[in-house]
Parts: structure tokens; C-alpha cells; sequence
């Protein structure tokens, strides 16, 4: 009788032992098909996400539906005329244009675009539709032209051009609208927004791309040439948006390293300077002494009267010209610049960048 109770015993611990294994390897297959579920919803929350970024439907647009737009946008490239010689130049954006989106209209500097019309100063203009390129190209206005583009998404805003490169701050990945209007700036260009990121970009714009400005320039914004500039003796400008370094300002025999800052627009050449930091004097006529040189700069402009290049600096013997040379740039010989380039040195004849060559002391710029 006790054997069998014994196996009895022991047969009942086996099966209560297979019955907890079976649990367990039932919680665990639950468990397992639980992560499962998890990581199908993660991975297809993640493609739904991916899916969600809008992309513009031009059907929709040229029927005067405009959801497919709804998002933010962001201005990332002005391109404008100052009517200097330079020609039409890209320029960072000012930060003022912005797009106001409807179901059935958007609106911005002014305009608003709906289906048929587009309204400008309380008068309407019908409005004309056209697909090309994989972009649609609505136009409108009279007295007051518009041309507005909807660019899809690695659709290029325009031809791509060598001698006419987009600024980097465009980027071909992403959704574009470009409103060109004979009521503001020649081209604005705005792009959706995706992500942080893309909102980032736009708070530091040095090296995006922009090519050389000498409006900025010479209101105290280096930002166009930051870099570092270099002639053919070697010497080289190290600028900031803030600075210019020059290892020699002076040019010629003189050899001074300089600085201009942009806060002040003050040249400083310690080479030239007394014990206090002030230029030194030199005589001039008739016991007369001047400043070797005059630190704050002055705006200088060539023979027309909009046509501003650079900086002055009046000097006892000869100025100290410091000039700037965006492509497109017509010199006084008729030349047409072909590659940004800056001069610096003291003459008492006027800026010739050919004789500057000749030289060797034309700055071109050989890092951004």
C-alpha cells in the first residue's frame, strides 16, 4: 500500500509540474505575440508617420482646392534687382514673407489666389493655369504682374545654371512655392516644413550659398563672403560675418596686416599706428601733417551713383581701397566679372582690378 501511494505521490508531482511548464510556455507565446503586435504597430506607426509628410497635388490646386498645401512654410531664398549692374542676385530672406493657406485660397504679400481670380489692392485678375516641368505655373495681374510656381517635392524651382547656383538654403527634396511679383522683391521662394531641422537651417545662414553682396557688405554684414580669401602672393583674408583679417591691407611694398570690423566699419592697420593705437601722422604740404590713415571707412561708389563697390579710407598719401567684385560686376573697361573677388591696397589712382591681377593681388575665395 505505501508503494503505491508513493507513486501515487509522485505521478501527481509530475503532472503538476508539466501542468506549470505548459503555463508558463503559454504566458511566455502570449508574451511573445504581445512584443510581436508592439513592434507591427511601432514599425507601421513609423511608415504611417512617413506617410503622413503631405506632398502638394496639383490637380487639386488648379481646381482651386488648396489642402494639400496645409503645413508650415518657411521663406528660404529671396532673389532681387537693386538695379546696380549686378543684375538679378539671390539674397537671404527677409523673414516677412509669409503664406496664409485656406481651403480654397491662399494669400500672402498682399494677394490672395483663389480658383479663378487672384486679388491684389481690392481688384480682381483672372488667373491662368499652366503644368510644365512637373510644376504648376499660375500667372496673373496687370499693372501688378504675379507668376506664382507650385514645385512638388526633387522638383528644381528653375534650370539648373553654373553661373547662377541656387543658395544652398533651397533644398531640392522639398516642396517649394515661388511668387515672383513686380509689387515687392523679385523672387521669393518658401518652403514646407518637415521637421525641426528644416526650421533650424535657417537660423544660421553663413555659407548657405548666397554669393557675394555688397549691399550687406557694406551695411556691416559679412555674411556673403565668409571664408577664406587668397591672391596669388600667398596673402589671404580671413573672414566672419563679423571681421575681416587681412595678413596684408596695405598691398605693394607696404605689407601691413589689418582688420576691419563689421559693428563699426572701422579699419585697423597696426603697422601704421602710434603708442595709443591712433595712425600716425605724416607730413603732407606746407608743414601740414595728416593721418596715415583714417580707421573709420567710408562707403565708396563707382561712376554711377548706385553703383557702391566698397570702403575708403582717406589717407595722407593715397587711399586705402578695399573693394568687392560679385559676378556679373562690369569694371570700368567694359569687363564682366566671372568669379567673386576683392582688392585691397593703397592707390592714388582709381580701383582697376586688371592692374590688381596683374599684380597678383586679387582675393579669390578658396574655403567657405
Amino acid at each position: 500500500m505505501k508503494w503505491w501511494r508513493k507513486g501515487l505521490y509522485v505521478a501527481t508531482n509530475i503532472l503538476l509540474l508539466g501542468m506549470l511548464a505548459g503555463c508558463r510556455q503559454t504566458k511566455t507565446s502570449q508574451t511573445d505575440s504581445t512584443n510581436t503586435q508592439v513592434n507591427q504597430t511601432t514599425t507601421s506607426s513609423t511608415k504611417e508617420k512617413k506617410a503622413q509628410l503631405q506632398n502638394m497635388n496639383l490637380k487639386e490646386i488648379k481646381a482651386g482646392n488648396f489642402q494639400s498645401l496645409n503645413g508650415k512654410w518657411q521663406e528660404v531664398a529671396m532673389n532681387t534687382n537693386y538695379h546696380n549692374q549686378f543684375g538679378n542676385i539671390w539674397i537671404r530672406p527677409s523673414g516677412n514673407t509669409t503664406i496664409e493657406i485656406a481651403d480654397s485660397s491662399i494669400g500672402t504679400l498682399g494677394m490672395k489666389l483663389e480658383k479663378e481670380q487672384l486679388t491684389y489692392n481690392e481688384q480682381q485678375f483672372p488667373v491662368t493655369y499652366q503644368e510644365q516641368d512637373g510644376k504648376l505655373h499660375v500667372q496673373a495681374g496687370e499693372a501688378v504682374l504675379w507668376d506664382i510656381d507650385f514645385c512638388p517635392r526633387n522638383v528644381p524651382i528653375m534650370p539648373d545654371d553654373p553661373d547662377f547656383p541656387l543658395p544652398k538654403t533651397i533644398d531640392p527634396t522639398h516642396e517649394h512655392i515661388m511668387i515672383r511679383t513686380s509689387a515687392g522683391p523679385s523672387i521669393s521662394v518658401l518652403e514646407r516644413i518637415d521637421n525641426q531641422k528644416d526650421l533650424d537651417k535657417i537660423q544660421n545662414l553663413e555659407n548657405a550659398g548666397f554669393p557675394m553682396n555688397v549691399s550687406e557688405i557694406i551695411d556691416g554684414d559679412f555674411s556673403t563672403i565668409v571664408g577664406t580669401w587668397k591672391n596669388e602672393l600667398g596673402e589671404t583674408i580671413e573672414i566672419t560675418k563679423d571681421k575681416m583679417v587681412f595678413s596684408d591691407i596695405a598691398g605693394g611694398s607696404q605689407h601691413a596686416p589689418g582688420t576691419v570690423t563689421a559693428a563699426d566699419l572701422k579699419v585697423d592697420i597696426p603697422k601704421f599706428n602710434d603708442e595709443k593705437g591712433k595712425p600716425v601722422l605724416e607730413p603732407y604740404i606746407m608743414g601740414e601733417y595728416l593721418p596715415k590713415y583714417i580707421q573709420q571707412l567710408e562707403v565708396e561708389q563707382g561712376q554711377s551713383y548706385d553703383r557702391k563697390w566698397g570702403f575708403v579710407s582717406p589717407a595722407s598719401q593715397a587711399p586705402l581701397y578695399i573693394a568687392f567684385f560679385p559676378v556679373g560686376f562690369v569694371t570700368v573697361d567694359g569687363q564682366t566679372v566671372k568669379e567673386e573677388a576683392i582688392t585691397s591696397f593703397f592707390t592714388q589712382s582709381s580701383i582697376n582690378l586688371d592692374y590688381a591681377a596683374l599684380h597678383g593681388e586679387v582675393y579669390h575665395r578658396i574655403t567657405k
